[in-house]
Parts: C-alpha cells; structure tokens; sequence
C-alpha cells in the first residue's frame, strides 16, 4: 500500500486531489477582500498534472473530490460503498466522514464473520485469536473517532480535516492486512510443487 498524505495548506507535498500522485505543489498567496473582509486565498499547482487547488482560511474549497486515498482492490463492494461516501463528503464535513468510516469498518467486520455483539467485541475477539498490534490499534482508533464524530465528547471533529484523512489509511491498512495478504501467502503456498505440498501435510499430521 503507498503511502498517502493528506493536502493541507502550504505544504510542500500532498497526494494531488486531481491525480492522486504524491508529488511536490508550487503555491501562491492571494488577499481577496469581500465587504471590506479580507480572506486569505492560496493556491498550489500539482507538479505533475499541473491542476490547481485553492484554500480559502486554511480549507480546501476546490476541488471537492478526491483528496483521500482510494479504496484498497481487495475491498469488499459494500464497504466500498461507504468508504466513497466518506470521501465525497470529507471536504464539506470531517465529522460526517469519520462516522461514515466508522460504519465501513463495522461491516468489513461482519463480512470478515468476526463474532461478537458490539465492534469492540469483535476487535476484544480478534485480538485473542493473534490480531497484529499495528491492526489492532488501526481498527480502534477508526472506532472510538468514529463514535467521537456521532456522540462529540473529548474530540472536536467538526473541522479535524487531517484526523478524517488519516483514517482512510488505516481502513486501508486494515483491508490489506486481513485480506490482501492471507491471499497473497495462499497464492504463494499454492504454487508450490504438488509433493512439496503433501511432505508438509504429512510433516504436520505427525506433529499433531
């Protein structure tokens, strides 16, 4: 998985809005007065699609599309479709985007059939049968920010752009990990030669 990082005002490099490159961004200053109101107005251009992205205060106002990293391959269709949700409204609401993600994580979970009543059962369940600590701490940290964005309680979200953003990642990280790779290590098993395959069976049928 590449490494992504979210566009934020004045920084030297972003993942593009446009094309998704993580790239380096040329920027320029701009003070626009409305009703005698000044606004700080910035603008970047991506070094390799050459777009525009313009700020206005330190938000990001166009465009309003794609500034999260795209959903893993492995991704399943329905959680898919929350994950784009999430994405379309992260611009205009980081707290409805973290919320969203919270529920795309809530059913990657039921289409991984982890038992338990409530998420934290299901990660608590996870944890006991060997979950990596680094995907552990991905899937509780989507959780509690999630509820943060439904119940506000410690956690101001309502304009965390940067916290929203970074949870794509994780969810991403999470698809890899729980996905992706048990198919890449089957794969990889699988193509070994026929007897291989068999030695190792009987290998561990006589450990048992």
């Amino acid at each position: 998985m590449s490494k992504f990082i979210a566009p934020k005002v004045e920084s030297k490099s972003f993942n593009c809005p446009h094309c998704d490159t993580l790239t380096s961004h040329n920027w320029e200053f701009v003070e626009y007065y409305v009703d005698n109101i000044g606004q700080n107005i910035f603008v970047s251009w991506c070094h390799v699609c050459n777009k525009s992205t313009v700020w206005i205060d330190g938000e990001m106002k166009y465009p309003l599309y794609g500034d999260a990293p795209e959903p893993d391959v492995g991704m399943p269709n329905d959680v898919r479709k929350i994950y784009e949700e999430a994405q379309s409204v992260l611009p205009l609401s980081p707290r409805a985007s973290c919320a969203l993600l919270r529920l795309a994580v809530e059913i990657l979970l039921s289409d991984l059939e982890v038992e338990g009543k409530s998420i934290d059962n299901k990660i608590g369940n996870l944890v006991k049968h060997g979950l990596p600590t680094q995907v552990q701490k991905s899937l509780d940290s989507v959780r509690v920010i999630g509820n943060e964005a439904i119940h506000p309680g410690q956690m101001d979200l309502s304009d965390d752009y940067a916290t929203a953003s970074s949870m794509f990642e994780l969810i991403n990280f999470i698809v890899d990990d729980r996905i992706n790779r048990p198919k890449r290590i089957d794969s990889l098993y699988n193509s070994l030669p026929e007897n291989k395959i068999e030695g190792i069976n009987n290998r561990d049928k006589e450990t048992i």
